[in-house]
């Protein structure tokens, strides 16, 4: 319930889970009967958080053995940046919204204008380990601040809004509508 992942997932959204779009379990264990699937960047994946089992939903930005460098809270993975153009799509004061892109897809992120600040991060994701940001660049606490996903906590792939409802108030137009553009 947190708006780490807006502009993509608001605040009320209500998401569905393809639970088997990466492995196939038994259920109610977290035995692996097959791998299906291995998570793509852009994915919107949700797993538990590694250090205090809470489930989170973000976005996956680097996949095992990428090099992932952050300048301004503008992502690099393997030399290229994944910014689609450098002016805003939008702004809407205080907040721009930019394109990032990786091979397979585009989706939008949110940015604070005010809270564009110097900053360099540098990180190489390990073997079996997942890097993730929320796409509410500025108000996302992610794996810049608490580390690496391991793959065995990841538990799905996000695919649409059931519903959304905040507030006791439904909003149809999110009804079924798809997280990936």
């Amino acid at each position: 319930p947190t708006g780490s992942m807006i502009p993509t997932i608001h605040v009320g959204d209500r998401i569905f889970v393809n639970k088997m779009a990466y492995r196939l379990r038994i259920p109610l264990t977290s035995i692996t009967l097959l791998e299906l699937n291995k998570p793509k960047r852009g994915d919107i994946v949700v797993f538990e958080h590694p250090k205090n089992n809470i489930t989170m939903v973000k976005r996956l930005i680097a996949i095992p053995g990428d090099q992932v460098e952050i300048n301004n809270g503008f992502v690099s993975v393997n030399g290229k940046e994944l910014l689609k153009n450098s002016q805003p799509l939008q702004v809407n004061l205080p907040l721009a919204f930019y394109t990032e892109k990786t091979s397979t897809q585009s989706y939008k992120i949110q940015r604070i204008v005010n809270h564009i600040k110097p900053e360099h991060q540098q990180f190489s994701v390990p073997k079996e380990s997942y890097f993730f940001m929320g796409d509410n660049r500025d108000n996302s606490n992610d794996s810049r601040a608490w580390g690496f996903v391991p793959r065995k906590l990841i538990r799905g792939k996000a695919i649409f809004v059931l519903y959304s409802m905040n507030d006791f108030n439904p909003d149809w137009q999110r009804f079924g509508s798809s997280l990936y553009q």
